[in-house]
């Protein structure tokens, strides 16, 4: 069952987070909903710009739409393959990399090492 169904409140669904969320950071007390571009809308359809974009991330707006386009056809081809098999796009981007860095080769990894440090 989907948490939305579950709990429809913003006062339940901040409890929900309080109850299941491990706290790394004081965070507002709204639910955001749905994003666009460098926009956030909450649950009761108050919009805000978001000025995080992400934690440590590079921020490419909410939703944009090359990146929708982008995961939709890779989602048809290919998804999570494993750095253990060359694919297309792996040789691709290594080619890519090699040929604007001072490196010959590259090395592709799979990691969650943020996650562990909790």
């Amino acid at each position: 069952m989907s948490l939305s169904k579950e709990i429809n409140s913003v006062p339940k669904l901040l409890t929900e987070a309080k109850d299941s969320i491990l706290f790394t950071t004081n965070r507002p007390n709204v639910i955001m909903e749905h994003g666009k571009g460098m926009y956030l809308w909450d649950t009761s359809n108050k919009c805000y710009l978001d000025f995080m974009g992400g934690w440590a991330v590079t921020s490419l707006g909410h939703c944009p739409d090359v990146i929708k386009t982008a995961l939709t056809n890779q989602s048809n081809t290919l998804i999570n393959a494993s750095p253990a098999y060359y694919n297309k796009p792996m040789l691709e981007f290594a080619k890519l990399l090699t040929n604007i860095s001072c490196f010959d080769r590259v090395f592709f990894i799979k990691t969650t090492y943020k996650y562990f440090l909790l």
